[in-house]
């Protein structure tokens, strides 16, 4: 069976800080991880273990960021896949729940 394509991206947009990632690669050419998308300090701390084990492996492995070290990701070869959903989100961001965040 096939995978699902729209369940991809509906769950790696699931997470906040998975949203922040892919938003922010939308517009520049890599991310550094967790200081880009952390909110304040308090979130830095606890963040950093979660995205090494939740968020990055999920998003690695639906092809849309690589990492190029530890600290830093770019877009993976299927971010094109998820571009077209994350350019809707951006130019409505206003309009959504908690904006992207």
């Amino acid at each position: 069976m096939t995978p699902d394509p729209w369940k991809a991206m509906l769950s790696a947009l699931m997470s906040k800080h998975r949203r922040r990632i892919l938003v922010k690669l939308l517009e520049q050419e890599s991310v550094m991880i967790p200081e880009e998308v952390a909110d304040g300090e308090a979130e830095f701390q606890g963040l950093q273990t979660e995205m090494h084990h939740t968020h990055l492996p999920q998003l690695t492995d639906q092809g849309y960021v690589r990492k190029t070290t530890n600290f830093e990701v770019v877009r993976g070869p299927q971010f094109e896949n998820i571009r077209p959903l994350l350019e809707v989100l951006q130019e409505n961001h206003k309009r959504l729940p908690s904006g992207l965040a």
